[in-house]
């Protein structure tokens, strides 16, 4: 089950839930695909609806939340794209952050031919743009090693497990929640980079919207590797 949240990021998620049940469409930020998806049966049950999740970068989310669609609730991995949503569509709401999600460097101990290191797009993904605030600071010379763009932090995560990269900043709680040995990543100093905070997004309100907020600002995440905002 520890593993099943990296197939499960490749498709949409539809939950099990009784034939009647409302769905309810949730649009995420990749990086928080282990929990919300061990969550979700969990969530169809205290607030009786049938999750259906997209995840994707908070950037790309943000394109195409800003034109409409079904989703009621987005979970957004950057407050300043958050605040641009806002801007295209004023009558959403945004929460307050309800968690911090911490990155590491992971580089695997098997052989590698590839010497690269897979960050995310750091144009639409909160991970990427943290990642090069901390190659920055670490190599002040500007010779930075060489990289591999991923559309997302877990598309990044990805080219790491595949072998496709040498190694990657990605976020902490996908390492904890595959069964990675502690000893191939380190956790990144948060002094490095800006934080990376998650928050609600009421796209639509109403009282199944404020059930589930309600339940993932409750839940016990830290032990997915997230810290309090």
């Amino acid at each position: 089950m520890r593993r099943l949240w990296l197939f499960l990021l490749l498709v949409p998620i539809l939950s099990c839930a009784p034939p009647k049940t409302p769905r309810f469409y949730i649009a995420s930020a990749s990086s928080f695909a282990p929990p919300l998806i061990a969550l979700t049966q969990q969530i169809n049950e205290t607030c009786q609806v049938a999750i259906r999740i997209s995840f994707g970068s908070t950037g790309k989310l943000v394109a195409q939340m800003g034109i409409g669609g079904p989703h009621q609730l987005m979970i957004s991995a950057d407050t300043a794209l958050s605040h641009k949503l806002a801007q295209m569509r004023p009558d959403i709401v945004i929460e307050s952050p309800f968690v911090r999600s911490p990155m590491a460097y992971w580089q695997p101990q098997d052989l590698r031919i590839s010497d690269k290191i897979a960050i995310a797009n750091p144009q639409t993904a909160p991970f990427g743009r943290a990642a090069m605030q901390v190659l920055r600071a670490k190599h002040p010379d500007g010779v930075l090693p060489d990289l591999v763009t991923a559309n997302s932090a877990s598309a990044a995560f990805s080219y790491v497990y595949s072998g496709v990269a040498l190694a990657g900043y990605v976020p902490l709680s996908m390492l904890m929640n595959t069964d990675i040995p502690a000893e191939e990543y380190q956790v990144i100093e948060p002094t490095l980079y800006a934080p990376i905070l998650l928050q609600n997004i009421q796209l639509k309100s109403g009282p199944k919207t404020d059930c589930v907020i309600n339940f993932l600002a409750n839940a016990e995440l830290s032990k997915f590797g997230y810290q309090a905002p």
